[in-house]
């Protein structure tokens, strides 16, 4: 296989001494078929065969890509000791943005695999209970159709209700526990998750979608804010949104009954009051995290106006609000009575909007 070399290394550093294995290059052919649109008629598979096309791809599609590839090492880290360049690949995005958020949606997906099986234990548990109030019935049928059944029966009806009730104290703990536990594990996706990059836009599209959906998989269904963002999301291209993209359009299907594709998808220049791409150095919050005072400072004044700037905790509630007059850099105030957790900032001026989460760390 004649692989990019760009698909493991931003520059070239030395030779590579290593081909990948040829279980890797095998696997490896599926990922791009995530890059194909339903609609399009390229062999997007042949990329893998030939350097000239890893130039074509957009910021977006070498990002999935990458989180693919560095997905499968993680599958199959006998792969990484057989290769220089993956080892190599692998260490190099090990603490970058493709090796965090590939982490982070690996064990995501083992949490939902973890809330599953509990289910179906579950579900096991009330078919018993099930059974067991079936047989009651059908005892208490027996004794009223034939009364001389009802000493020899009795012992019977009353050891299935013990064992019925048994059984749902039993469910309701065990319920009670996975709901704890669920919480305990949100939260430290959604910690996380907050410290993903944002700095372009399939970054933001990635790391909007995780916190909305982690929420959601909690019980809290998306607010008025996470809607709009949601929906952004969805309707942007997939060369442009990366993989959140199709997740969105997923969820959005799911919950809002609003169906998203690539027909009529907005480009860049297309969206309007889309999270600015240059919020790292535009608005920076500190310090993050935060347990006594935050301060917002905004460096983007090349817009003329004042800024309407909103604080959101992760119910959609607004916990705080003020006004930045026209050549304001800064706003300071207090978390010192906040609860731990994430927050999200958004300021807005006319069609411009920036956002960006911190976290408040109380004890």
């Amino acid at each position: 296989m004649s692989t990019p070399f760009n698909l493991f290394a931003p520059e070239l550093t030395g030779a590579v001494d290593t081909i990948p294995p040829a279980a890797f290059c095998t696997a490896a052919g599926d990922v791009f078929n995530d890059l194909q649109a339903p609609d399009d008629s390229v062999q997007v598979a042949y990329l893998v065969a030939d350097t000239s096309y890893w130039g074509l791809l957009t910021p977006a599609e070498k990002t999935l890509v990458r989180q693919n590839i560095y997905g499968l090492l993680l599958d199959n880290p006998g792969w990484v000791g057989a290769s220089t360049n993956l080892s190599t690949f692998k260490a190099m995005y090990d603490n970058d943005y493709v090796g965090e958020s590939e982490k982070l949606k690996q064990d995501w997906q083992v949490l939902l695999q973890d809330i599953a099986t509990q289910q179906a234990t579950f579900d096991s548990m009330r078919l018993a209970m099930d059974a067991r109030s079936l047989q009651i019935r059908q005892w208490v049928d027996a004794m009223e159709a034939d009364t001389t059944l009802r000493d020899s029966l009795s012992g019977l009806i009353a050891l299935a209700a013990a064992e019925g009730d048994s059984l749902s104290r039993l469910i309701m703990a065990a319920d009670s526990i996975l709901f704890l536990s669920v919480q305990d594990a949100a939260d430290s996706l959604l910690l996380r998750n907050a410290a993903l990059e944002d700095s372009t836009w399939h970054y933001w599209c990635e790391k909007r979608y995780n916190e909305i959906a982690i929420q959601w998989m909690t019980g809290l269904e998306p607010d008025s804010l996470a809607r709009v963002d949601l929906r952004e999301i969805a309707q942007t291209c997939l060369d442009e949104g990366g993989r959140a993209v199709l997740s969105a359009r997923g969820l959005c299907e799911t919950w809002l009954k609003e169906f998203y594709g690539e027909t009529g998808c907005q480009a860049a220049q297309e969206r309007s009051a889309a999270p600015d791409m240059k919020k790292s150095t535009e608005l920076l919050i500190l310090p993050n995290p935060a347990s006594d005072q935050v301060t917002i400072r905004l460096n983007a004044q090349s817009q003329p106006g004042d800024w309407q700037v909103q604080v959101f905790n992760l119910n959609g509630g607004l916990v705080q609000e003020n006004t930045l007059a026209a050549g304001a850099t800064e706003w300071a105030f207090s978390v010192q009575d906040w609860s731990s957790g994430m927050y999200v900032v958004r300021l807005m001026n006319g069609p411009k909007v920036l956002s960006q989460t911190f976290v408040v760390q109380n004890r």
